[in-house]
């Protein structure tokens, strides 16, 4: 038997950490001491070598980002395996979704980076010449929309620009900020 801080040295899990785990039902103590000395209720944790095991699963199990509760959940011993192996599938299912999301986080970062060198290099290499010109009419289009109704944007204007009674002297011009 090994005292609480004796446990917890060679377990490097804090006392604080093994109190929390009994008061959860995650990790009971093998025995506490009612009696000690002079006191009446000392409370004194004790655990057994064997409690090693259980301690270094629970930490597994937080490694892999499961809950206290998903982890008090498969500690229980009366819990099917299939049980067990479907809260794997769907902490398995979280992390693929949640990389996704951060796969496409990196894209777009990517992407910026891209934009911002272009554009730095671009406008290194271009002189400012300031001109004045005569008032003219001109179309905007704004809209918030995602990246695969863009080409039917420009489609709407097209026509538009293209109906008879409208002259475009210029075409059309594109922009797209991502930033």
């Amino acid at each position: 038997m090994f005292k609480i801080s004796e446990f917890s040295k060679l377990s490097q899990v804090s006392i604080k950490t093994l109190r929390y785990y009994d008061q959860l039902g995650l990790l009971k103590p093998a025995y506490t001491d009612q009696f000690s000395g002079y006191r009446y209720f000392s409370g004194y944790r004790y655990f057994s070598a064997e409690q090693m095991f259980q301690i270094h699963r629970i930490l597994a199990f937080k490694e892999l980002g499961f809950s206290l509760e998903q982890i008090r959940q498969m500690m229980d011993e009366n819990i099917p395996l299939e049980h067990i192996r479907g809260m794997f599938r769907v902490k398995q299912n979280e992390i693929q979704s949640i990389l996704e999301k951060e796969q496409a986080k990196l894209f777009r970062i990517k992407e910026s980076l891209r934009t911002i060198e272009y554009e730095r290099k671009d406008l290194s290499s271009l002189d400012v010449v300031l001109k004045e010109i005569k008032s003219q009419h001109v179309i905007s289009y704004r809209k918030k929309t995602s990246l695969s109704e863009i080409p039917e944007m420009f489609r709407q204007l097209d026509q538009y620009i293209g109906s008879p009674n409208r002259r475009c002297l210029k075409g059309s011009s594109k922009k797209f900020d991502f930033l």
